[in-house]
């Protein structure tokens, strides 16, 4: 009997340093949380209820049936990585479709390179308008300059854009200017799901 009593007092220490140990470390842990929060400088985005937004003109036949936007964020000098994915990654459905699945496929899809343009020299503002005449592929954000602190508030303002713009819109696919996305696969799988819940 008294070696089973040490053997529960044993058990009993032990639980009683395992729920101490918990404790320090959830301890630890919502310090470091607070720590954080405390040494970066946290930004909240109100929605506005109309972004500032440009993107070429649609016809409304276009805007209702768009149902997949990928839209790639990009800097206003990133000219080359744009045509590089123009050239490559966004030409695989044509590469990999025969026209009819072309059609099918790319009926209803759009891609868009998101720029903000706020504060950007007039040089550099003309050559992203001769850029979106050319390919008709640019969404501006004109009230945004394109920094690096201001990333999630162009991700917020992009979506509401295309919110406001395709009332059919089911996916979109957010990536930047130096990914390299197999398109046409993701392309394929959206088709299927889009035939499996319609």
């Amino acid at each position: 009997s008294s070696s089973s009593h040490k053997f529960t007092m044993k058990m009993s220490l032990r639980v009683v340093k395992l729920k101490t140990a918990i404790m320090i470390n959830i301890m630890f842990f919502i310090g470091g949380c607070l720590l954080t929060l405390s040494l970066i400088n946290v930004q909240t985005f109100e929605l506005v209820n109309s972004p500032s937004f440009v993107i070429s003109p649609l016809k409304k036949y276009e805007k209702s049936s768009v149902k997949y936007v990928n839209i790639i964020l990009t800097a206003p000098s990133n000219l080359e990585k744009r045509n590089a994915i123009r050239e490559t990654w966004l030409q695989l459905p044509e590469l990999n479709y025969n026209s009819t699945q072309q059609d099918d496929i790319l009926s209803d899809f759009k891609h868009y390179f998101v720029i903000g343009t706020a504060n950007i020299p007039t040089n550099q503002l003309l050559l992203l308008k001769k850029e979106q005449e050319l390919h008709k592929d640019i969404l501006f954000l004109p009230n945004l300059k394109d920094q690096y602190s201001s990333l999630t508030k162009k991700l917020l303002i992009t979506l509401q854009a295309l919110d406001m713009t395709f009332p059919n819109l089911l996916y979109v696919l957010k990536c930047d200017d130096d990914s390299f996305v197999r398109i046409d696969i993701f392309l394929t799988e959206f088709k299927l799901r889009k035939e499996q819940f319609s």
